[in-house]
């Protein structure tokens, strides 16, 4: 894995139309990304929907969380050899996976998810 810097993400353009992966514990949330900002000392991702996989029964399901934001000082970027971006955040896990690196949640297998985020 490469040390990046949180000015290193924010250059990368392929980041915007890929995805965000968080585990937190052994819950995994999806979600694709539309806007990364730099706030202060914070960096934001937002997302039009977010799905959370049920660990009862694997099934995606809608989450009612869309923007998740990382302070720059306490988290590390990290280039995982791939293209991707890792670090952690208070023991969650983060992979931002740009456009075209793996293929994308289809948003037509999340349960409760409205059409009219799909589009977005």
């Amino acid at each position: 894995m490469t040390q990046l810097t949180w000015s290193d993400v924010l250059k990368r353009e392929d980041l915007v139309g890929g995805s965000v992966e968080l585990s937190d514990d052994d819950v995994v949330y999806r979600a694709p990304l539309s806007k990364v900002k730099e706030v202060g000392d914070q960096i934001i991702f937002e997302s039009p929907w977010c799905a959370r996989m049920n660990p009862d029964t694997d099934d995606w399901e809608k989450w009612h969380i869309t923007s998740w934001s990382v302070n720059k000082s306490f988290s590390r970027p990290r280039d995982d050899g791939l293209g991707q971006i890792k670090f952690v955040s208070f023991g969650v896990i983060y992979t931002i996976i740009p456009k075209g690196r793996r293929s994308k949640l289809d948003p037509g297998v999340v349960k409760g998810l409205e059409t009219r985020f799909v589009a977005a």
